[in-house]
C-alpha cells in the first residue's frame, strides 16, 4: 500500500474532513432517526396495548353488564322478594287482572298480609314460553295438552308423558275415582309440578288450588293452563308448604324435575342474598293458609313435596276442621326411607304424629297400587310403599272388597 494512501487516510485534507463531517452528521441523523423510530414504535406498541386493554375492559364490562342483567332477570323470577317476572306475579289483590265480581265461586283473593304469593295466570304467556317449551297431548281420559321438559332433563314425569301419554297410571286411576266420587270437591294440589294432576282434575270439572314454587315448572304450568283455556278454574300459589313461615331455597335435580326439593336457608345463603346476588328462593305457607284462597266446603288434597309431607300436614288442623276432606293423597316412600337421617324433615316421631293426626280424625290409609288397607301402627316399620291415600270414614270406598 502506498505511503500517500496511508498519509491521506491518516491526515485527511479539508475536503475530506467535510465529507467525514457530512458522513458523521448523516450517520448521527440516521441514528437519531432510528432512535426516534424506535421511540415511535415503542409508543405505538404502548398505544396499541392500551387500546387492546381498553377493548378488553369494554368487552368485560359488556359481559359483566350482560351477566348482571341476566342476574337481575333471575332475581326478578326467583329472589326472596318474590318478584316473579313482574308482569306475571301479584302479591296484592289490587294487582290481579280480576275484580272480586269475576272470581269464580269458592275462590277468594288473599288479604294483603297473607304469606300466600299468587301467580297471575291471566296474563298472556310470554313469548319465551312459546319458543322454548314443548307441549304434548296426553292419552288420559279425558285427554289434554300439557307442557313438558326434555326427557333428559326430567327422566320420569316428562319422559313418561312423552313416550306413553301417562304419568303414574296406577295413581291416576285411583285419583280419578276419588274425583268422580266427590264431583263438587275442590282439589288442593300441593307440589303441582308441571300440572298433570291439576289439569286432570280441571278436565273432570273440578276447581283447583295448585301450589308450586319452582320457576321452570311454573313456566310450563302457565302455558298449559292457557292451552287448555281453563284460567278461571285454577289459582296458583308459588310457595313451598311447611310447618313454619320462612324462606327456603331449592335442591336441584338435573335429570328429575319432579325430584326438586327445598331446604332451609343457611348462613352462606343469607350472605349471598345480603350481597344482592341472585338465589332462587320461595316463601313457605301452611295448608291452613290456603283457607285465605277458598271457602269451599269440600276438598281433596294431593301432596307430593319430596319428603316434606309430614311438615305440611303439621299445619293442616284448621283446614281439616273447616273443610271436609274425604281423600288425602301423599307420597310416602321418601319420608319412610329418610326418617332416620339426621337432617330428615320427617323423622320417625313426625311420621308417627302424622298417622296419629289422621287416624284420630277418622282416616284410614291405603296403598295406592294394591288398594290394600294399611296398619298405621306399622307406618314407620314396614310401610315401604311408594304412595298412599287416606280415606275418611264417611267417604266412599274406592275399591270395594
Amino acid at each position: 500500500m502506498s505511503s500517500w494512501y496511508l498519509h491521506s487516510r491518516r491526515y485527511p485534507n479539508l475536503q475530506d474532513w467535510r465529507r467525514i463531517n457530512i458522513a458523521i452528521t448523516v450517520h448521527n441523523g440516521a441514528l437519531g432517526n432510528l432512535h426516534s423510530t424506535k421511540l415511535v414504535c415503542k409508543w405505538l406498541k404502548i398505544g396499541l396495548l392500551n387500546l387492546c386493554l381498553l377493548f378488553l375492559f369494554l368487552h368485560l364490562m359488556g359481559k359483566y353488564r350482560s351477566i348482571n342483567l341476566r342476574a337481575e332477570n333471575v332475581r326478578e323470577e326467583t329472589d326472596s322478594n318474590f318478584i316473579l317476572a313482574k308482569r306475571n306475579f301479584v302479591q296484592l289483590p289490587s294487582n290481579i287482572q280480576l275484580s272480586r265480581m269475576s272470581i269464580p265461586r269458592h275462590f277468594l283473593l288473599p288479604s294483603a298480609n297473607t304469606p300466600t304469593d299468587l301467580y297471575n295466570l291471566y296474563n298472556e304467556v310470554p313469548e319465551t314460553h312459546n319458543s322454548d317449551i314443548e307441549c304434548i297431548l296426553t292419552k288420559t281420559t279425558p285427554k289434554f295438552p300439557i307442557c313438558v321438559y326434555e326427557s333428559d332433563e326430567d327422566k320420569f314425569i316428562s319422559a313418561a308423558l312423552r313416550s306413553g301419554g301417562f304419568w303414574e297410571p296406577h295413581i291416576t286411576d285411583v285419583y280419578q275415582r276419588a274425583l268422580a266420587a266427590v264431583p263438587d270437591a275442590f282439589v288442593i294440589d300441593i307440589g303441582a309440578n308441571i300440572g298433570y294432576y291439576t289439569l286432570l282434575a280441571i278436565k273432570m270439572g273440578h276447581m283447583v288450588i295448585a301450589v308450586e314454587p319452582y320457576w321452570e315448572s311454573v313456566r310450563r304450568f302457565h302455558k298449559s293452563i292457557h292451552l287448555n283455556n281453563c284460567t278461571s278454574q285454577v289459582l296458583l300459589a308459588v310457595n313451598a308448604v311447611s310447618d313454619m313461615h320462612e324462606n327456603v331455597t331449592f335442591i336441584d335435580n338435573v335429570d328429575n324435575q319432579g325430584g326438586v326439593s327445598v331446604r332451609q336457608l343457611d348462613a352462606i345463603d343469607r350472605e349471598i342474598l345480603s350481597k344482592g346476588h341472585p338465589l332462587p328462593t320461595a316463601r313457605t305457607i301452611f295448608i291452613d293458609d290456603i283457607l285465605d284462597l277458598t271457602d269451599t266446603p269440600v276438598a281433596i288434597i294431593k301432596l307430593d313435596i319430596e319428603g316434606y309431607e309430614c311438615k305440611a300436614m303439621g299445619k293442616a288442623t284448621t283446614f281439616l276442621d273447616t273443610v271436609y276432606v274425604p281423600y288425602i293423597f301423599m307420597e310416602w316412600k321418601k319420608m319412610f326411607v329418610d326418617q332416620l337421617k339426621p337432617d330428615s324433615p320427617c323423622p320417625t316421631k313426625s311420621l308417627q304424629r302424622l298417622c296419629q293426626l289422621l287416624t284420630s280424625r277418622g282416616y284410614a290409609p291405603y296403598e295406592v297400587r294394591t288398594h290394600i288397607k294399611l296398619n298405621p301402627e306399622r307406618s314407620t316399620k314396614i310401610w315401604r310403599v311408594g304412595d298412599i291415600y287416606w280415606r275418611h270414614k264417611s267417604a266412599k270406598v274406592l275399591f270395594p272388597p
